[in-house]
């Protein structure tokens, strides 16, 4: 086996290593990750809208049902950013978005840089959309409509980023260890190779949760026996309260490592139950170091959400003054009017029609639309959507590139392992590094001559004179 060459110059890697989540952003920043993350978020949408219209639509309202809304489409979801000033909002100025707040960050900078770093609620987008279902699903006042929805919902989640948040992974791990462009088909390969695998982490964990809590509501059914039953209940209520620390060990281990169990596939290229191990292992293993790791990717990765939402607005906005310059005006703002809510507070305060001089007892003209404008307007909003749906496909590629980075800084830590370790099984993943020939390429190790024994080929110009 060729020996390891260790760096002995500056390297970031090894002095410190809790800095690697900071590659979060570069690694999320690829299109085929913005593309599997897209694509994800678009499809768990349209699983849950269809489980909502077939479930939750047909209970009717005077049986005291909850009506639950449909699930957003992406384009249509806020992220969050509050950066309206009080003065702002006295003074009634048009609503605040990315733009306009950066001239508000200036009348307060302090707020303003704080929702910029402090939205953590945004970078746990994917946390809190699986939390969701699984508090319906754990609700004692839910009905039996309601807990069935969520575990389809779960169930549905569980099916659509087994998949991408396994490429997605993928991707990062290959990348990040050997430095070098991953393919979008050999992530996608490898997650589909591995997609029991994926599957395997969370449902055993979940299982082991409800097998547990099994045991505790048939303690409670034991004890409604008459007589005997509170008593035999009270005398092993310490029996129960280790059982109920099992269950919150299994919880909390759910909560917080089931993106690990994605990471450790996509590293290791192991099964379900080692993902689940090393999940586990890590987060008790090394808790502050985790807890430290989450942090800094929350602060992290509002700073970088927000800088996609600035771009993606801003380039939305730009366009769309540079079509004005030329283009009928009724045109730009019929695209203006159908953009997303991600995409349209730039665009709704801005005026693209000139104002037309009318008389106070007429009405201001209508510009005239011209045959083709609607159909124009129609096809330029979709790429307007297609556009805002990537810039949350990035809050979830950000989301899997970081947990992935997060386990190789806890597998260093824990484990000894370098950085540049990742699976690349049988059939390395293409990359554009040229192929090693020769006894390089064989995988041979090359001794060093003895001593004394001079390897160095012979002069040009021997020292001897020639002959005569």
């Amino acid at each position: 086996m060729p020996q390891r060459v260790f760096n002995t110059g500056f390297d970031l890697r090894r002095l410190a290593p809790w800095t690697q989540v900071f590659q979060s952003f570069r690694l999320a920043l690829r299109i085929r990750q913005l593309l599997l993350g897209a694509l994800g978020v678009t499809l768990t949408c349209l699983g849950w809208r269809l489980l909502e219209t077939a479930l939750v639509s047909n209970v009717p309202e005077e049986k005291g049902q909850v009506v639950l809304e449909l699930t957003p489409w992406p384009w249509e979801r806020d992220l969050g950013f509050g950066l309206a000033s009080e003065m702002d909002s006295l003074s009634g100025e048009p609503p605040i978005n990315t733009l306009w707040a950066l001239a508000s960050g200036l009348r307060e900078p302090q707020r303003f840089f704080g929702q910029v770093f402090g939205n953590w609620s945004v970078t746990l987008g994917p946390v809190t959309e699986l939390l969701t279902p699984g508090q319906s699903l754990f609700e004692p006042t839910a009905s039996a409509s309601e807990r069935v929805l969520a575990l389809l919902k779960l169930a549905w989640w569980l099916v659509v980023w087994g998949l991408f948040g396994g490429a997605v992974t993928r991707s990062a791990a290959v990348e990040f260890a050997r430095d070098q462009n991953s393919h979008l088909t050999g992530a996608v390969r490898f997650a589909g190779n591995y997609y029991l695998s994926y599957l395997v982490g969370p449902v055993l964990t979940l299982l082991a949760v409800v097998g547990v809590s099994v045991l505790l509501a048939g303690a409670g059914l034991f004890s409604r026996l008459p007589l005997v039953g509170p008593v035999l209940g009270g005398l092993g209520g310490g029996l129960l309260l280790l059982i109920g620390l099992l269950l919150s060990v299994l919880v909390m281990g759910l909560a917080v490592g089931w993106p690990l169990m994605f990471a450790t596939v996509s590293v290791e290229g192991t099964d379900g139950f080692d993902g689940m191990s090393r999940a586990f292992n890590y987060v008790y293993e090394r808790p502050l170091l985790y807890l430290g790791q989450i942090v800094l990717s929350l602060i992290y990765g509002s700073f970088a959400i927000f800088c996609v939402l600035f771009l993606a607005q801003l380039g939305s906005l730009l366009t769309l003054q540079g079509l004005a310059l030329a283009a009928p005006a009724g045109w730009v703002e019929s695209i203006a009017d159908s953009a997303p809510e991600l995409l349209a507070p730039p665009l709704d305060n801005s005026d693209w029609v000139p104002p037309l001089k009318a008389s106070d007892a007429e009405p201001a003209p209508q510009l005239a639309v011209r045959p083709g404008e609607a159909l124009g307007s129609s096809l330029f909003s979709v790429w307007l959507h297609a556009w805002a749906t990537l810039v949350q496909g990035f809050v979830y590629s950000f989301f899997w590139s970081s947990a992935t980075v997060i386990y190789f800084v806890l597998r260093h830590s824990v484990d000894g392992n370098e950085f540049d370790e990742v699976f690349t099984g049988n059939h390395p993943e293409p990359d554009d590094l040229l192929p090693l020939v020769g006894a390089a390429g064989m995988g041979v190790e090359l001794s060093p001559p003895p001593d004394g024994v001079n390897s160095s080929p012979p002069p040009d110009n021997p020292p001897y004179p020639a002959p005569s």
